[in-house]
């Protein structure tokens, strides 16, 4: 089973967020949905649905009825890849 294809990375293979960066703007993005509705977000990305859809292997997570946009979402995969996550989820996938 492969992992996502994320940018190879450096650090542990133990996942971690040690970045204060990483957690203050997803604490960022979280205030700035909070008070916006699933209905408005939609709305505003009649595409949502599609876009908001990821692919893995046989796996397909549809994240579109959460309060996240892309550039939350942006910021999400940012985190996974400051904390290794891509290279822990390859060791354990084993």
């Amino acid at each position: 089973m492969d992992a996502p294809d994320f940018s190879p990375s450096t650090a542990s293979c133990r996942p971690h967020v040690s970045a204060p960066r990483q957690s203050d703007d997803l604490a960022a993005h979280a205030r700035r949905l909070a008070a916006t509705s699933l209905h408005e977000l939609f709305a505003r990305e009649p595409t949502r649905a599609s876009a908001l859809a990821l692919d893995w292997n046989d796996w397909r997570i549809v994240v579109s009825k959460e309060r996240i946009d892309e550039a939350a979402l942006d910021a999400l995969l940012g985190a996974a890849e400051a904390a290794n996550l891509p290279d822990w989820m390859r060791q354990h996938a084993r």
